[in-house]
């Protein structure tokens, strides 16, 4: 076989060789002579009889064996001669040495390879060597060229990985060729992304990688920096001569899609010497590709604001830190010294890589007190999600959780490639109220009342009307007469009265007037301000007063008055602005008239009132003076001269007659009522007081 040596290297090798025989009932104990010109011209000459199979049906075994059989290279031809002389026993093969070696990411990331020659090292065949005495030649791939790092080793096909290890550690070759990155910082991280590295539309990253070729030879990477598990043309980074220095400095820019909450991505190093644009998949005809993983570990901290109670605060109102803390320090404090995150994402739209393994305290701080008062921790939920290399995808773990309570002891340690997502869930805290409905003269609570909240939110947008009834819903006090209102939102409100106690009364509206309410207030959130003590709003009894006309005259022995008919009177309230005279006069529909002589002054409440004689039965003058009465639980009479008697207790002037109290006046110095004219004579009136209860008259009967 005659070789055309197209280079000055070149020289033939014995690569591998075969005879056999050992399971013959005779060895094939033939070897062939190398025989080498100064030409170059190989002869492989047979020193016997070339062994051949023969196989023995009787016994089964094969006769004799065979071979020998040579494998020669040679190096630095492109063509040879071959001249075959034989008996029919001598065969040979032609054929060329090529290599490929693939990338191993997962298959979403495409087929990328790359096809290379090796070299053989070894002694060279010399004249008169034998093919089973001659050394067999090693296969190198040190002068591949170009190369990632120093070394490659070929695989037949592209071997997907999830993790791209798919090719390292080979038992072919007992090594990882992956080396383009070997003594380089990525490497030395363990593939972990620099965790001050910032994932965002334009951000840059560079990856110092080694590589060696001849003049032409390039180097290119790709990362998928937007997750969508292939490289994308916008991944790639730039492309660099890798003839000159063996390290060499890729540069990255970020696209516009970028996953800032990225944990697991993928590297590929590519380098050829085939002109033409590089790209992220299909398979070259000189170079080599190294795929690799890359790992970041993310933080995000999120603040989730709940305004259910009429706060307004808004998020990024809080600073929210994942840092390393100090355990020295009360609480977990955060040693502002040794924080290596801070701040970590304040507005819920950033993410923040970390290094893994850090034990990180988490802390929410108010950014501005005037708009973030009356708000608690609700709670701190982290949930960490792991890269699944089958799915290619976020899987969540089980979520950690705080309240406020024992939120001061949060921390978490994120690992190697996990994304962990901390929600601070804040909430406005509700208002309440309080009062009491209580008696105007004993002060004791009552219960029945009835009543309507108005809420006009801060916002203006709309009145809300609640309906209150002691001891239902929404009163959570379940004491007859005191009332508690919880859940109330920020804002202002009125409270009105709408209904009075059984026996009581309501503060009187005039017509064409809005009821007024009994309290105005305002609840601003604000933590010294959340409970509101309104008061005691007091209610009158509904009393009522009975008074007859009668003479000083007795008419029976038992000293009965004389009853005078014909007689007009009205009846006024005390005056409001002018205490101890004449006001309003008391509603006719609260007047009425029994008889001739007698009057019921109904549903009114305790205090002074005014009775003025407006005509006198005949015969008679009117009374000179109007009568002040003093209402409360007993009835008091005023005389012109300010003398007071109490009607309910002045046993000396008081005779009971069925309930009714009778003022029998003396024409005597002192005397508690005005004197009428006519006859010369005083002219009493008989003043009988009752309580309203079921309808009847709750007068002290005397015996």
């Amino acid at each position: 076989m005659t070789p055309k040596w197209d280079t000055t290297d070149h020289g033939w090798y014995l690569i591998d060789r075969f005879r056999s025989g050992a399971n013959a009932t005779s060895s094939c104990a033939t070897d062939e002579t190398l025989g080498l010109d100064w030409m170059g011209q190989l002869s492989m000459t047979p020193t016997g009889a070339e062994c051949y199979s023969d196989y023995n049906a009787s016994n089964g075994a094969t006769e004799i064996g065979q071979g020998p059989m040579g494998v020669t290279f040679a190096k630095g031809s492109t063509s040879a001669n071959v001249t075959l002389r034989g008996c029919g026993f001598t065969g040979v093969a032609l054929g060329v040495l090529i290599s490929t070696d693939f990338g191993d990411a997962p298959k979403s990331y495409g087929e990328a390879g790359s096809i290379y020659q090796p070299a053989w090292t070894g002694s060279q065949i010399t004249n008169g060597s034998t093919v089973m005495t001659q050394p067999l030649a090693s296969l190198t791939t040190d002068s591949v060229n170009p190369v990632l790092g120093s070394k490659i080793d070929s695989e037949a096909a592209q071997l997907h990985s999830n993790d791209a290890s798919g090719d390292d550690n080979r038992q072919t070759t007992n090594y990882d060729d992956e080396d383009g990155l070997d003594g380089k910082q990525l490497a030395t991280d363990n593939f972990k992304l620099p965790a001050n590295l910032e994932l965002k539309s334009g951000g840059t990253y560079q990856v110092q990688a080694q590589c060696k070729g001849a003049a032409g030879a390039r180097v290119a990477g790709w990362i998928d920096w937007n997750s969508n598990n292939k490289f994308d043309s916008g991944e790639m980074s730039n492309t660099v001569n890798c003839s000159g220095t063996p390290t060499v400095t890729l540069t990255f820019t970020m696209p516009a899609d970028v996953n800032p909450k990225m944990t697991v991505s993928f590297l590929r190093l590519r380098t050829t010497l085939d002109a033409g644009d590089l790209k992220p998949t299909g398979v070259t005809t000189r170079g080599e590709v190294e795929d690799y993983p890359l790992y970041r570990t993310v933080v995000r901290l999120k603040k989730q604001v709940d305004n259910n109670f009429g706060g307004t605060a808004k998020p990024d109102e809080w600073q929210l830190t994942a840092g390393t803390f100090n355990p020295d320090k009360a609480n977990n404090a955060i040693d502002a010294a040794e924080d290596k995150s801070n701040p970590v994402d304040t507005t819920g739209k950033e993410y923040k890589a970390i290094k893994s393994g850090t034990n990180l305290a988490l802390k929410e701080q108010v950014v501005d007190t005037s708009k973030t008062y009356g708000y608690e921790l609700k709670q701190l939920t982290c949930t960490p999600y792991t890269y699944n290399f089958d799915t290619q995808k976020l899987d969540a773990g089980t979520p950690q959780t705080w309240n406020k309570d024992n939120v001061a002891t949060a921390a978490i340690t994120p690992q190697r490639g996990t994304y962990v997502e901390c929600v601070f869930e804040n909430q406005d805290k509700p208002s309440e109220v309080t009062w009491n409905k209580i008696d105007q003269d004993t002060k004791a609570k009552i219960a029945g009342s009835e009543w309507k909240l108005v809420y006009t939110p801060n916002d203006g947008s709309g009145d809300t009307e609640t309906t209150v009834v002691d001891n239902s819903d929404p009163d959570k006090d379940t004491t007859g007469g005191a009332f508690k209102l919880t859940d109330l939102k920020r804002g202002t409100y009125k409270l009105y009265e709408t209904k009075a106690p059984d026996g009581y009364l309501l503060a009187p509206v005039a017509d064409g007037q809005q009821p007024t309410p009994v309290k105005e207030f305002e609840l601003t959130g604000k933590d010294n301000e959340l409970t509101q003590a309104l008061g005691d709003f007091t209610n009158s009894r509904a009393l009522q007063f009975v008074f007859t006309k009668v003479g000083e005259d007795p008419v029976n022995a038992a000293g009965g008055l004389q009853v005078l008919s014909g007689a007009e009177f009205a009846v006024y309230y005390d005056s409001k602005d002018n205490p101890g005279t004449m006001g309003d006069k008391v509603e006719d529909a609260k007047v009425t008239k029994d008889d001739d002589a007698t009057w019921h002054i109904s549903n009114v409440p305790a205090g002074t009132y005014w009775i003025v004689e407006t005509k006198s039965p005949v015969g008679y003058n009117l009374l000179a003076e109007p009568i002040k009465i003093s209402l409360t639980a007993t009835l008091s009479i005023v005389g012109p001269d300010g003398s007071v008697v109490n009607v309910e207790n002045s046993n000396s002037l008081v005779q009971v007659t069925d309930g009714a109290f009778t003022m029998r006046v003396e024409n005597t110095a002192g005397g508690a009522l005005p004197k009428t004219g006519g006859l010369g004579v005083g002219v009493p009136i008989a003043v009988a007081l009752a309580l309203v209860a079921a309808g009847a008259f709750l007068a002290r009967r005397r015996s």
